[in-house]
């Protein structure tokens, strides 16, 4: 087995597969890439406090969507969001960024910022994802050229520079990382910051926290 304990790019991104002898699962690892995260954006000797955005994600991946720790998930880290999913063969493929310390995090194998073959990214595209920074269920972006055809099903994105505009929210004028969710089998983008502004709480775009009495259906989410 090919370890690798270092990481050496000139890319801002990251993506590498981890053993899956090493984690017992997918939020486990995710628990330990986070805790590397705050470490690097807070100077433990000087004993600042989490933020409570930190804290809350921390309680919040003791109790994944239905209760399953190989979830898919995704968290915020410098310039690339970090995503973490396990493959058929029970490892890990994590996508991320390259400005954190993850040298303690043993790698099988590491791709660096490129999309060669068996590159976990490619891999990750198009996969539901848990964005436990909202707490909500959705699809990992592909950056697609012009008449390429997109993995989500349902969702074509008409190319590479119209990507970036999901992450922008023009109405409110805020920096918001909006995420693509399919709302009543209609796939949506989804600004979380004016959703919340508009419903208050959102556990209605949470199904896994909608209690449902035996023998009833769940209710369909609402429209947008």
């Amino acid at each position: 087995m090919k370890i690798r304990t270092g990481f050496v790019s000139n890319s801002s991104s990251s993506s590498f597969i981890v053993d899956s002898g090493d984690y017992p699962n997918v939020m486990k690892l995710a628990e330990d890439m986070m805790k590397i995260r705050n470490e690097d954006w807070f100077d433990r000797e000087k004993e600042i406090p989490l933020e409570k955005w930190m804290i809350k994600q921390f309680e919040l991946i003791k109790k994944p969507p239905y209760k399953n720790k190989n979830h898919f998930i995704t968290f915020n880290t410098c310039n690339y969001d970090t995503f973490i999913g396990k493959k058929p063969n029970g490892d890990y493929a994590v996508s991320t960024c390259n400005n954190h310390d993850w040298s303690s995090i043993r790698t099988k194998e590491y791709f660096g910022g490129s999309d060669s073959p068996g590159d976990p990214d490619i891999f990750l595209y198009g996969k539901e994802f848990w964005y436990i920074e909202h707490d909500l269920i959705g699809y990992k972006v592909p950056f697609l050229n012009d008449g390429e055809k997109s993995p989500i099903p349902g969702w074509e994105n008409p190319g590479e520079a119209k990507i970036w505009e999901i992450y922008y929210c023009d109405k409110e004028n805020h920096y918001c990382n909006r995420i693509i969710m399919n709302i009543n089998n209609i796939m949506k983008v989804i600004c979380p910051i004016c959703l919340e502004k508009k419903y208050g709480n959102l556990d209605r775009f949470r199904p896994w926290k909608i209690k449902v009495k035996k023998g009833q259906s769940l209710k369909p989410l609402v429209s947008l």
